[in-house]
């Protein structure tokens, strides 16, 4: 097969001996990065997998905005085989706009830097298996310098399905990190894979990355309830002067006219009574006071965020105000656009030929 300084750059991908190159190797030089990929495959599941459907596809060819989804991966996360399409689906997943603004995709730029591949971990969490496009450090890392991006994670979950996700990951503390999905067609499972990225990138050392932590989802709404809740919804009462729900603790918070803060697990049907009554003191008494039923939960009030936790668990501040998409374009998401394209042309390519191979038939 020619080599890539052998092809015009402008030449759209070919065939060459019964196999098709994806993505030839190509240097894309921005900033001092290159991006350089050969995915080889004639299989077409490789193709259905990695699209994500027709205009998907047709808009990674066009230009146009494509959003981030989560793929049926080809490759198994225990295993390093198959690095080639690893890389094409990460990228092929992630978000991409027409002028390489959003949230950057670092390990675009990361791929070759210094000529070289950053290497694939493998991390367990539960038994949720999972493999990044580089490591928990090179994540942290870029995190550190670019803030809030999108990252890839190839992850087995315990039924034993695989999928290519995007997550958006950014630092919110000296070893704490908010995940959240951004792929979006992950549905209720993007939560527990949030909460599996988490847990690997607050890990000091590989060693420590918890096997299991008591369920990825319970501990997602431990670390929701640790970061507490602001009684923020005001109320026409004398003596109450605000309230709110945890929703991960079934707990209502009020807060005083003299500030006081006091905390009862109820149900949120009471919470909602309470907050549409024009007499709340009245509600009060009636469903928490006298219920019976409504416990005393001890709490506490940050006095950086001022919200409002349950005191068995120790607080952390949530990021103060989301961290908006960038608007200015970056050389990661110029070089994953780039890659994305060249993979969706190619597979073009690879279909009109077989669509040509079964009108011969």
């Amino acid at each position: 097969m020619a080599k890539a300084s052998d092809h015009d750059p402008n030449e759209q991908p070919r065939l060459a001996d019964g196999t098709y190159t994806y993505m030839r190797r190509r240097e894309a030089r921005m900033g001092g990065l290159g991006l350089g990929m050969s995915v080889a495959t004639n299989n077409p599941a490789f193709l259905d997998r990695t699209l994500g459907g027709v205009e998907r596809h047709n808009a990674l060819v066009e230009g146009g905005y494509v959003e981030p989804i989560a793929l049926a991966a080809v490759t198994d996360p225990r295993s390093r085989a198959k690095i080639n399409e690893h890389w094409a689906q990460g990228i092929m997943a992630a978000e991409h706009t027409a002028d390489g603004a959003g949230y950057p995709f670092p390990a675009a730029a990361n791929e070759q830097a210094d000529g070289k591949r950053i290497a694939r971990r493998a991390y367990q969490v539960d038994e949720w298996n999972m493999r990044f496009l580089g490591s928990a450090a090179t994540v942290r890392r870029d995190a550190a310098q670019v803030g809030k991006h999108q990252m890839e994670v190839t992850i087995q979950r315990p039924d034993g399905r695989s999928v290519v996700a995007i997550m958006l990951v950014e630092k919110v503390g000296p070893s704490n990190y908010a995940v959240e999905p951004h792929s979006t067609n992950l549905g209720e499972s993007g939560g527990q894979v949030a909460a599996a990225v988490q847990a690997v990138l607050e890990a000091k050392r590989v060693t420590q990355v918890p096997k299991h932590v008591g369920g990825l989802m319970a501990r997602a709404r431990e670390r929701a309830a640790a970061s507490g809740v602001e009684p923020s919804q005001r109320l026409r009462s004398t003596w109450m002067e605000s309230v709110a729900y945890d929703e991960n603790e079934q707990m209502m918070v009020t807060k005083t006219s003299k500030g006081g803060i006091y905390g009862h697990t109820v149900p949120r049907e009471t919470f909602e009574a309470l907050t549409t009554s024009s007499s709340p003191g009245a509600v009060f008494n009636e469903l928490v006071r006298k219920s019976g039923t409504a416990k005393r939960a001890e709490v506490k009030s940050c006095g950086s965020c001022h919200r409002v936790y349950s005191a068995k668990y120790i607080h952390k501040c949530p990021p103060t105000k989301p961290s908006p998409a960038p608007t200015a374009p970056s050389v990661s998401n110029t070089l994953s656009r780039q890659g994305a394209r060249s993979v969706a042309s190619g597979a073009l390519a690879v279909r009109q030929r077989m669509q040509r191979r079964l009108a011969e038939v």
